[in-house]
């Protein structure tokens, strides 16, 4: 495999969209039962690998912003069904709850979490930046620690690619929504990183889900955001 070879930009330009990845989930889980999602009319054509959790499913909008540049992805967890669901989503999109994310809250998060986040591309990705400093990323599976996965999203962000930032939240949730991580630790970095109204109640009130949809596993699933979101 080609060497991923990263540049390291101006912290100007590192002012740029990143995910917190994992962390959003927490949040999301964190709500489930704090409110009622309307139910999808058909089920993912891919089945869940576990067995369920009671808990009402529940959407997020959450946001990437890069200077005007902002990507939009919605998320549904299902505990019934054992799935967690991710469509890219037009700006209307609002959800049940918000998250919405900038450089440097995700840099200090995927600092915090340490051990970086797969991504698998389709086809290789560079980028050169007014003061030409560039960034190269080849296709296939790396895995991105904090720095890079700043310089890849901003590639995503200004050239509107959602699936990029998709592919990096999937990787995220199956990377670090285990049983084995500090989920009230990581609820508090998140908060400490994003702009969101989920609250640390919420997350208490559900917190046995999160730590039973870490426990016996889950699929995170790309759906069609017309059939499982809109409406």
């Amino acid at each position: 495999m080609r060497k991923l070879c990263l540049r390291r930009l101006s912290i100007e330009k590192q002012m740029t969209v990143l995910l917190p990845l994992l962390s959003v989930v927490l949040l999301l889980c964190g709500i489930m039962g704090v409110t009622r999602a309307r139910q999808t009319d058909a089920a993912p054509q891919e089945t869940a690998k576990t067995a369920s959790v009671s808990g009402e499913p529940v959407t997020v909008a959450v946001r990437f912003c890069a200077d005007d540049a902002v990507l939009v992805t919605a998320l549904r967890i299902e505990p019934q069904n054992g799935c967690i669901l991710l469509a890219a989503a037009p700006s209307s999109f609002v959800g049940d709850f918000a998250v919405t994310l900038d450089a440097a809250g995700v840099r200090s998060l995927l600092q915090y979490y340490g051990d970086g986040v797969p991504v698998t591309l389709t086809e290789a990705v560079s980028y050169t930046d007014a003061s030409g400093l560039r960034a190269a990323f080849p296709a296939g599976r790396v895995r991105l620690f904090a720095n890079q996965a700043a310089e890849l999203l901003t590639v995503a962000a200004k050239r509107g690619q959602v699936d990029i930032a998709l592919s990096l939240l999937k990787g995220a949730l199956e990377t670090y929504l285990v049983p084995s991580r500090p989920f009230s630790a990581d609820f508090a970095a998140l908060t400490a990183a994003a702009d969101t109204n989920i609250r640390i109640y919420h997350f208490h009130r559900y917190e046995a889900v999160l730590t039973a949809m870490a426990q016996v596993g889950f699929s995170v699933l790309s759906v069609p955001y017309e059939t499982h979101f809109g409406g």
